[in-house]
């Protein structure tokens, strides 16, 4: 098949990792992948780096006439079965792509893969333009499967739940030695992670208010948040303002999260909006029990009492809670963490989120074969 991944957003997170990998394994089974990305994005660099065939976009507004000429003619260039949009801009551009094609050539098949709470929006335009030209939805938690039913114009069996994939092997081989010393951590303190872009949503500001209390019974908390983005000022002072100061690390932008994972006591994931975060399934292969936030699609993951603990949103003083449950019990730790790793390797492999996709992209790509050769 000749496929192609389009992603519209600037920054590198969950969906842009998501790319990457499934160009990989794609890739690997033979299949023709390329990538359209915005002009000067994170995801434009790592393509450049793993040496995936890119196109890079100049991608203009939602709705902008130009570029989905532009898309269309890449479409016609590379002669795609299958074209998986990640955002809701690239979703509305392809959408508008394929219907600007003549009824006598063909079109791919546009796969939405719909990966965060609340970000394709129940508006009309969506409803009467970009729905038609859709053949799958695939979002990556059963919450937002949900979320896209409630909307009640979309068929549900056009909705397909695929988990993400996770390739444990970079986080089974990081090596956590020299970790502690580089961040100035002792081999005594009690680390916390978080790994997120701090960005409105992500819940970085009720982590800071859920560890300060923790700080007198727990000398030795740390903090370790790994991520960059806007909100780090307001975030620096609110750990300033709550009394943590230097017991907040934080580190930006790291190509090392593995090591960091497995030199860390406790994954927090806070997150009050999301869908299936890549970030928990990677905590707890690296056999870290998980403090979360119960957004969306985070408790599917985490089997509670067993792998980890949930708070509802912006409920503080009940993550403060179970992060003092994990800070106070080693064993706790350990039988959560062992829990945890045992359920993300048997659970969340890539094999078995290759295999969903690429059963339902040939489907994508047979219908719109034999729907072809009707015209």
């Amino acid at each position: 098949m000749r496929i192609a991944y389009f992603n519209t957003i600037r920054a590198f997170g969950g969906g842009e990792k998501r790319v990457i990998q499934g160009t990989r394994d794609l890739r690997g089974l033979g299949h023709s992948v390329t990538v359209f990305c915005r002009r000067g994005s994170a995801l434009e660099e790592r393509c450049r780096a793993e040496e995936v065939n890119c196109e890079p976009l100049e991608v203009g507004s939602y709705v902008s006439w130009p570029r989905a000429v532009q898309l269309r003619e890449l479409f016609a260039k590379h002669r795609l079965d299958c074209v998986i949009c990640f955002d809701q801009r690239a979703v509305r551009l392809a959408a508008l792509a394929r219907r600007l094609t003549p009824s006598n050539e063909s079109s791919p098949s546009i796969v939405y893969y719909y990966g965060g709470e609340r970000t394709f929006r129940n508006v009309w335009y969506n409803r009467q333009v970009v729905a038609p030209a859709i053949e799958r939805y695939v979002p990556n938690a059963a919450a937002l499967r949900d979320e896209l039913l409630s909307f009640g114009w979309i068929p549900s069996d056009r909705i397909e739940v695929i988990y993400d994939g996770l390739d444990p092997r970079p986080i089974l081989a990081a090596d956590p030695a020299g970790v502690r010393e580089e961040l100035g951590a002792d081999p005594r303190d009690l680390v916390v992670i978080t790994v997120a872009r701090l960005v409105e949503g992500k819940g970085h500001d009720a982590l800071i208010r859920a560890a300060a209390p923790l700080l007198t019974p727990y000398p030795g908390l740390r903090l370790w948040l790994a991520g960059d983005g806007p909100l780090l000022p307001s975030l620096q002072e609110l750990a300033r303002a709550s009394g943590l100061g230097d017991r907040v690390q934080f580190l930006g932008f790291r190509k090392d999260v593995p090591r960091l994972l497995r030199a860390a006591n406790i994954l927090c994931h806070p997150s009050r909006k999301e869908g299936a975060p890549n970030a928990v399934r990677e905590g707890m292969a690296a056999g870290l029990p998980v403090a979360a936030v119960a957004a969306s699609g985070t408790p599917e993951l985490i089997d509670v009492g067993e792998t980890g603990y949930l708070s509802p949103i912006d409920d503080v003083p009940s993550l403060s809670a179970n992060l003092a449950r994990l800070l106070e019990d080693a064993s706790l730790r350990v039988r959560l963490g062992e829990a945890g790793k045992r359920k993300a390797l048997a659970e969340f492999g890539e094999e078995i989120c290759t295999s969903r996709w690429l059963t339902l992209l040939e489907g994508c790509a047979n219908h719109r074969e034999s729907s072809s050769r009707v015209r």
